[in-house]
């Protein structure tokens, strides 16, 4: 009888010993992280919108100058060599996907060393100089960054204009920049888009 009472405690003892174990391990562990790479257009007060400084409404004037800034966040674990690539589009631009860029022409681009674990910001100030109008669509000419670019994107009555942001990261076994960033499972796609119509 001595025997059973003593296997028994021992049972339970080790069945308690385990469950507490298990339930502090779960407690006391951090979770896995996934990595990733934040991508994010701030207006010119910092914040993730009123980007056209006027009640939020995305219509901008000749001349009208905005000033924003694009901030990666790299949480991959190594230093990332970045390139930002700006493309101009219309209502009619397939945007990027998860796999591959949009099928817009490019307007601008910026390459930028962002350290692990910290962020790394981008200024991306413009205004529309000039607005064309031949036929029914409106053309504009813009200064971005102090360089004069004039894309061959139009839209009716100059409306539904979009800027795409996409990140692409330097792959290190081809050299070059490839969409996207290295994901647990391939190449992940990351990009944004912010509307506007010429209200000229």
């Amino acid at each position: 009888m001595r025997h059973r009472k003593a296997v028994l405690f021992l049972v339970f003892l080790a069945s308690f010993t385990i469950v507490y174990s298990s339930v502090a391990f779960f407690v006391l562990s951090k979770p896995a992280a996934q990595a990733f790479i934040g991508f994010g257009v701030f207006a010119s007060n910092g914040s993730l919108s009123n980007y056209y400084q006027n009640s939020g409404a995305p219509n901008v004037t000749i001349g009208q100058t905005l000033n924003w800034q694009l901030q990666i966040a790299n949480r991959i674990g190594r230093i990332q060599l970045a390139e930002i690539v700006v493309r101009m589009g219309n209502l009619t631009t397939i945007p990027p996907t998860e796999t591959g860029p949009a099928n817009a022409p490019d307007i601008d681009e910026s390459i930028i060393t962002v350290p692990n674990a910290e962020n790394s910001t981008v200024n991306f100030d413009w205004k529309i100089i000039s607005v064309s109008h031949p036929g029914r669509l409106t053309y504009l000419t813009l200064e971005i960054n102090g360089k004069r670019v004039g894309p061959p994107v139009g839209a009716v009555s100059g409306q539904g204009f979009r800027f795409i942001f996409e990140l692409w990261t330097l792959e290190g076994q081809s050299g070059s920049f490839q969409y996207g960033y290295p994901g647990d499972n391939g190449r992940v796609g990351n990009w944004l888009m912010l509307w506007f119509n010429s209200a000229s």
